[in-house]
C-alpha cells in the first residue's frame, strides 16, 4: 500500500504569474530593498503576509499568505514564472488538490484615471467610452485599458482627469446626442 503524507497547516498554493508581472515584482522588490545587500537572505517571517487565497466558491480564505518559494527560471513554453505561497489553515478547511486563485498586490499606481468597467464598450478589440462635454453633448473616445480591480479599470490613455463618462445606459446613447448627466447611481442620463 502506498500512502501520501501531506501537511495542510499551513497549506501551500502553487501559482503562475506572467513574465511581465514577474518583471514588475522583481523591480519593485529591488527598489524597496536596495539598501540591504542581503535582502535575498531575509527570513521568511520578515516577508509580508499580503496574499489572499480566493476559494472555488468565490470566498476569501480568512488568513493572509506569503511567498515561500519560487522557480529558478521562466518557463519558455508558457512564458510564466511559478511561485508558491503559504497560508495558515488551522481549521483544515483547505485540502490539497482544491482549486483556488491567489491575489496579491504587485504594483501601486498613482495619479491614474479609474472608471467603472461597465462604462467601457468593446468593438473588434478596441475599447471606448462615451463622454459628455459641459454642454451635454455626447462623444465617443477610444481608450487603452490598464489593470482591473474589482468593478473598476485603469485607463492608461485616451481619457483625461475630470471628463464625465457615461456609466448607465451606454447602449442607448450615440455620439452627437445631448444629455443631462446625473451622478452615477442616480438613474440614467436624460435625453434633451
Amino acid at each position: 500500500m502506498l500512502n501520501q503524507v501531506s501537511d495542510i497547516d499551513p497549506i501551500r498554493a502553487r501559482f503562475s504569474i506572467s513574465e511581465r508581472e514577474y518583471l514588475i515584482l522583481a523591480r519593485n522588490y529591488m527598489s524597496e530593498h536596495k539598501a540591504s545587500a542581503r535582502s535575498e537572505a531575509r527570513k521568511r517571517s520578515d516577508r509580508p503576509k499580503n496574499m489572499t487565497l480566493i476559494l472555488a466558491d468565490g470566498s476569501e480564505h480568512e488568513y493572509k499568505g506569503q511567498v515561500v518559494a519560487s522557480s529558478q527560471s521562466v518557463d519558455q513554453e508558457t512564458g510564466t514564472y511559478i511561485m508558491e505561497a503559504s497560508f495558515d489553515n488551522p481549521r483544515k478547511l483547505i485540502l490539497p488538490g482544491q482549486f483556488a486563485r491567489v491575489r496579491a498586490p504587485y504594483e501601486t499606481l498613482q495619479n491614474v484615471v479609474v472608471i467603472p468597467r461597465k462604462a467601457v464598450s468593446e468593438l473588434q478589440g478596441l475599447f471606448r467610452v462615451y463622454v459628455v462635454d459641459p454642454a451635454g453633448l455626447v462623444s465617443v473616445k477610444e481608450i487603452k485599458l490598464g489593470p482591473k480591480s474589482g468593478d473598476d479599470v485603469v485607463v492608461e490613455s485616451g481619457l483625461e482627469v475630470g471628463e464625465t463618462v457615461i456609466v448607465e445606459g451606454i447602449q442607448k446613447v450615440r455620439p452627437g446626442m445631448t444629455v443631462i448627466p446625473q451622478p452615477a447611481g442616480a438613474g440614467e442620463a436624460v435625453q434633451g
